[in-house]
């Protein structure tokens, strides 16, 4: 059963709780963070995309999911986390190759907003309190 559908068609599949085990057949290929400021959930306008995300990437090889978070969420938006927190594992698939991935979701507190530089991924940052358009 899919839970949500991207405008690109890839399908959120479901969440399982930290503990659950993984099908070895599905791959943990990426990381997504919900990083915090005061309250507010950091977002990065992803430029080839044409949209707002979380800050998140592939895993590469040989890298811990903890470290993927933490340098992506460094390499998208600037920032860095005072606490980086495993939440849960998600499962998606990409319905144009029937191809299935898991995902892992953290949360981030950041201390501090630190400076931007666009660069090629991330056009801009914004803080979002959850009901602003």
């Amino acid at each position: 059963m899919t839970m949500i559908t991207s405008a690109f068609g890839n399908q959120l599949v479901e969440f399982l709780p930290p503990d659950a085990p993984l099908d070895p057949a599905i791959p943990l290929t990426f990381t997504q963070v919900v990083a915090r400021f005061k309250g507010a959930a950091l977002l990065v306008y992803v430029t080839h995309r044409g949209q707002w995300e979380t800050p998140g990437g592939g895993i590469e090889p040989g890298e811990p999911a903890a470290v993927c978070a933490a340098r992506e969420l460094w390499e998208e938006s600037g920032q860095v986390a005072e606490s980086l927190t495993f939440a849960n594992w998600f499962r998606v698939r990409f319905p144009y190759d029937n191809r299935e991935e898991y995902g892992a979701l953290y949360t981030a507190t950041l201390a501090e907003i630190r400076p931007f530089t666009p660069n090629d991924e991330t056009a801009r940052i914004l803080l979002w309190n959850g009901t602003d358009a």
